[in-house]
């Protein structure tokens, strides 16, 4: 019983942390000029980004599982974003080419072998400078947080972010704006239509998502 406390007392601060970092971030991106906000996403999303490109290395092989945009918001998320909303909403990628050297692409290297291949020989000062292969990158961008999801060429990506170099046009661009009326959240739980459906497990995620709101806003 104690143990069952013990382990309770820990999820409530750990909960109690995710949300202190949610509250502090949203009081830093109300101070913020609304056209420096996706500096500020960059900020919270760079340790995420070198989490996963760091993992099998530190940790080999499927260290990490698919980042997908509801691994990086919230679970839910899936039953919320629907296809014909977002083909409506879908932008040309041509207009919205990502630098790998600055823009929040988020690969997830799985194999190993694959990122010790790709990391000894993408690099222009290694010879070979990187560039789009349209038959195996896939990245859907995700407005207004310029997120970039990678679906395809996990390890050839990596290797361009970690080598500073290339740009990359997506595959699919859409504008998710419209979930905002559905969705929000506070930090501790995810609501949809109201309805509280998930608690939050990353303060930073949950921020990131109402930093968004806040870009469509002052736009």
């Amino acid at each position: 019983q104690v143990m069952f406390w013990n382990q309770k007392k820990k999820e409530k601060a750990a909960t109690g942390n995710e949300k202190k970092r949610f509250d502090h971030l949203l009081s830093v991106a109300e101070k913020l000029p609304v056209m420096t906000l996706p500096d500020l996403i960059r900020a919270i999303v760079r340790p995420v980004q070198s989490d996963f490109l760091l993992a099998v290395a530190e940790e080999g092989t499927d260290a990490r599982p698919n980042m997908t945009p509801e691994k990086f918001f919230f679970e839910e998320l899936i039953h919320v974003k629907s296809y014909e909303k977002m083909k409506e909403h879908e932008m040309d990628g041509a207009d919205y080419p990502l630098s790998l050297a600055s823009d929040m692409v988020l690969p997830w290297p799985w194999s190993l072998q694959r990122f010790i291949n790709n990391v000894s020989r993408i690099g222009s000062y290694k010879g070979k400078p990187w560039k789009q292969d349209n038959s195996n990158h896939y990245v859907e961008l995700w407005l207004p947080w310029r997120i970039g999801f990678v679906g395809g060429g996990n390890h050839s990506i990596t290797a361009g972010i970690l080598a500073g170099e290339g740009t990359l046009i997506p595959e699919h661009v859409y504008d998710m704006s419209w979930l905002f009326e559905l969705v929000r959240t506070d930090g501790n739980h995810w609501f949809v239509d109201d309805h509280k459906v998930e608690a939050v497990k990353s303060g930073r995620s949950a921020a990131v998502f109402e930093i968004g709101r806040l870009l469509v806003e002052g736009a």
